[in-house]
């Protein structure tokens, strides 16, 4: 998996730079380094689909990812900072993965909802690493929160104006935030035990955006069927 170029300093991008800087020890320039720094990466996200954070340690992923602990220190300084650069990553999916899921909207804003909520349980589907680090572990915490709320905001804009430009539903800045945040608690719930989502809960959570952001005439009162795409 190709990751974003990281930055010299270790600190966390400015606001104005998005998501495509991730923080490390080192720029690697060359495309066998490239190709070591985004091993390691991969190695630490497999990782985390398998063991607790606390067990994971640098000289494991060195290990696994087939490259010596010193080469692992010339591009991140620690477990947390390797754990750090995934979670940038993947937010930056996650803005993808919405804007796919805004590409030829249905006809229907109800529709919408559903497949927003159905590609976002596919996201988590194919990443318990980030839930497990986003969630349940310190190393996403360290993150700047305004590297967290610039996120938010982005997906919330993006959001509101699909529902504007497509079916001129109104919804505020406040209302799309907190669908967002919504979202995120269910969605983390939905996956907390089982690794497929619990359909129900997906189910359930189309059912409260729908009635949340759409107006009374446009959101199905009737719970969509299937509960979530598995696709």
């Amino acid at each position: 998996m190709a990751y974003p170029e990281c930055m010299h300093d270790g600190h966390e991008p400015e606001s104005g730079s998005g998501f495509a800087a991730v923080s490390s020890r080192g720029t690697p320039r060359q495309q066998r380094s490239r190709a070591k720094r985004d091993q390691i990466l991969d190695t630490t996200a497999a990782l985390l689909a398998e063991l607790p954070y606390p067990e994971i340690g640098t000289k494991l992923i060195a290990e696994r990812a087939g490259v010596s602990v010193g080469s692992l220190y010339r591009y991140f300084a620690d477990k947390d900072e390797i754990t750090r650069a995934l979670v940038l990553h993947w937010l930056e999916r996650m803005l993808a993965v919405l804007d796919g899921a805004l590409v030829d909207p249905p006809a229907a804003p109800g529709e919408l909802v559903d497949r927003v909520v159905d590609a976002f349980a596919r996201f988590y589907r194919s990443e318990p690493g980030f839930h497990q680090i986003w969630f349940f572990s310190g190393p996403a915490g360290n993150l700047d929160r305004s590297v967290g709320d610039a996120h938010d905001t982005a997906l919330a804009t993006r959001l509101r104006a699909a529902l504007a430009d497509r079916y001129a539903v109104d919804v505020s800045p406040r209302q799309a935030l907190v669908a967002v945040s919504v979202g995120d608690k269910l969605l983390s719930e939905a996956f907390r035990d089982d690794p497929d989502g619990d359909p129900e809960i997906v189910a359930e959570l189309k059912l409260i955006l729908r009635r949340y952001l759409l107006p009374p005439d446009r959101s199905t009162v009737d719970r969509p069927a299937g509960g979530t795409d598995q696709q």
